[in-house]
């Protein structure tokens, strides 16, 4: 595995234009044809993928089967392959002796012994979700960032913290994948020699995370994830901050797995810094185990959940429902770009807020969801001079599929992830009174948890995704063309609840802690406006919310933000809302507190 100089510079992917061709959407009415004809190409491709399975096992193709065996022989050393190394090895490793030392350029090619699969070897096939994060891929977006505010005893120093994700990235395969296409879909490959692309940076924070967050990937060489530190000036005599930031493309990642990268990389780098060793543990690419859930009775929902995909954004013109008939200006723009707003609440009120929910009956996440659920009504009806009628808020969670699987795999990395559907309708009295909101949020507590359990739609959804992966080119097309984007939901949700173990914040008296933590998803080209990001760290809730130029206008979203805040804020509080005044709010700036 090559290092890269902190120095040195990620080559970009190249433009978009060059590598597929775009359709280029006149009217409404073309791109509906095309969004039904594409979502019928691809199912058919699909069957027939599916249908001749025999051609995928002629391949060394590792499967949910012999797994646990894999990683048991990877942890014994007894897994070895001899390997052809690239034809053009010796010529890139020249350079290399130059820069690193003769030793560690002999070390570099001894990891190509170690490794499990040669370059060339194909992983697997992506699942029905990673083809959708995928395809956003190809057009610039779907990339997570997940930014860590460090504080420290003794100085970070960059080259300590470039070893330490390099030890990392050697023991955690979705960090060494790229995507290609075999026959008629896409499969991950896994690269044996690759680049960590590491990098020190200078300036302010947020411009430098926005930065990476728009930046696209090679999806055909790889790698798809890049790490940043940025110093901070230091503010005491006795601490020393920066803040260090970890981009993964969605589709070889989702929170849960870059939760488990940022903890390896703490544990590597405070053990480096008092003298000792810590030693990451080997984790392999899980199989997509989501789509081994699915059974043939799943069959019928999810054709049901694919085709109202199709028609809502299209014939069925959801837009008039997520911007009430006009009453919210949709934006016409030509670029698409992903921006954030973001809170932490003190740690006295999320302990209230957490008090609250638990005397009514219901979860954080319900409470937060109904509170959110008001506030796109609200923030609407702000807008008007008349009384809005009751609408149907539409809102899409996003589901970590491990709760799913057998106990051996509840750590496993990669996109493991699906999303259910919640509807309420809401009157505008709704949430007036402490019985109105917390008889809503357990409305919506029942609902969410019949979802999850008994109908166990986030696995029957995964079916059905192929026509939502085909409305991230159809915006695309339309964004470039300064057309209104397709929208078929008013929001998605993703919560990690408290991050305590998962993510600590310090790590066996090591010298480096986290202090605050952001992360978010470029999301501009899917069917949603909003995605309302919460988490609990360090006993605070934190709650992002990321918007879409493409989708809604900066005074809007800023104005829907301020209304939920403030109805999470008096939750915690009072426990209920306070429409009149909560309602009549100032747009807050956008800074971290």
């Amino acid at each position: 595995m090559e290092f890269a100089s902190p120095q040195a510079v990620y080559a970009p992917t190249p433009d978009i234009h060059g590598i597929i061709n775009l359709p280029v959407a006149s009217t409404f009415d073309y791109l509906t044809n095309l969004y039904v004809l594409g979502t019928l190409l691809i199912v058919v491709i699909a069957m027939y993928t599916n249908l001749f399975s025999w051609v995928r096992q002629r391949r060394d193709e590792r499967n949910l089967k012999d797994f646990g065996q894999v990683v048991d022989d990877v942890k014994k050393g007894m897994f070895r392959r001899v390997k052809k190394l690239p034809c053009n090895y010796e010529a890139t490793a020249k350079p290399n002796e130059q820069e690193l030392g003769t030793e560690q350029a002999v070390s570099n090619r001894q990891e190509f012994t170690r490794t499990v699969f040669d370059c060339r070897d194909w992983i697997r096939a992506l699942g029905m979700l990673e083809f959708l994060v995928a395809t956003g891929g190809f057009y610039g977006c779907q990339n997570t960032i997940q930014a860590l505010w460090l504080s420290s005893s003794q100085p970070i120093v960059p080259e300590v913290v470039r070893q330490a994700i390099t030890s990392v990235a050697e023991k955690t395969e979705v960090l060494q994948l790229c995507v290609r296409r075999r026959w008629f879909w896409p499969w991950f490959c896994r690269r044996t020699y690759i680049k960590v692309p590491f990098k020190v940076e200078y300036g302010d924070v947020m411009t430098i995370y926005y930065k990476l967050l728009g930046t696209s990937y090679n999806m055909f060489q790889g790698p798809l994830w890049r790490a940043r530190l940025v110093s901070l000036p230091q503010t005491s005599v006795t601490r020393y901050e920066a803040v260090l930031m970890f981009t993964v493309h969605h589709c070889i990642t989702d929170a849960f797995t870059n939760m488990i990268i940022c903890r390896e990389t703490l544990q590597v780098l405070n053990a480096a810094m008092t003298g000792h060793v810590y030693e990451p543990p080997f984790r392999a690419f899980t199989p997509f185990i989501c789509d081994n859930l699915t059974t043939k009775s799943d069959w019928l929902p999810a054709l049901k959940f694919a085709l109202y995909k199709l028609y809502s954004p299209t014939l069925g013109n959801f837009n008039k429902n997520v911007y009430f008939h006009g009453t919210i200006p949709q934006p016409k723009v030509k670029t698409a770009s992903t921006s954030i707003l973001y809170q932490d609440l003190s740690v006295g009120a999320t302990r209230n807020l957490l008090k609250y929910c638990k005397e009514e009956g219901v979860t954080v996440h319900s409470c937060i969801m109904t509170a959110a659920t008001l506030a796109v009504f609200h923030s609407a009806q702000q807008l008007s001079d008349v009384d809005l009628e009751p609408a149907t808020i539409k809102v899409m969670n996003c589901v970590n599929m491990r709760r799913y699987y057998p106990r051996e795999y509840r750590e496993a990395t990669g996109c493991h992830i699906s999303v259910e559907e919640q509807e309420l309708v809401i009157n505008g009295s709704d949430g007036s009174s402490k019985i109105s909101f917390w008889s809503l949020a357990r409305q919506s507590h029942a609902s969410l948890q019949k979802s999850l359990l008994v109908d166990k739609n986030p696995i029957r959804n995964l079916l059905g995704l192929l026509p939502c992966s085909l409305l991230i080119p159809g915006n695309y097309s339309l964004t470039r063309n300064g057309r209104r984007n397709l929208n078929d939901s008013h929001m998605i949700t993703t919560n990690m609840g408290d991050l305590r173990d998962l993510l600590p914040a310090r790590y066996d008296h090591g010298p480096v802690e986290i202090t605050k933590l952001l992360r978010c998803v470029s999301d501009e080209l899917t069917g949603h406006p909003y995605t309302l990001i919460f988490h609990t760290f360090r006993d605070r809730l934190n709650v992002t919310l990321e918007y879409y130029s493409n989708k809604i206008a900066h005074d809007d979203a800023a104005r829907y933000f301020s209304i939920l805040t403030n109805f999470i804020s008096d939750l915690a509080e009072h426990g209920s809302v306070n429409l009149p005044n909560d309602r009549k709010v100032k747009t807050k700036k956008n800074k971290l507190i």
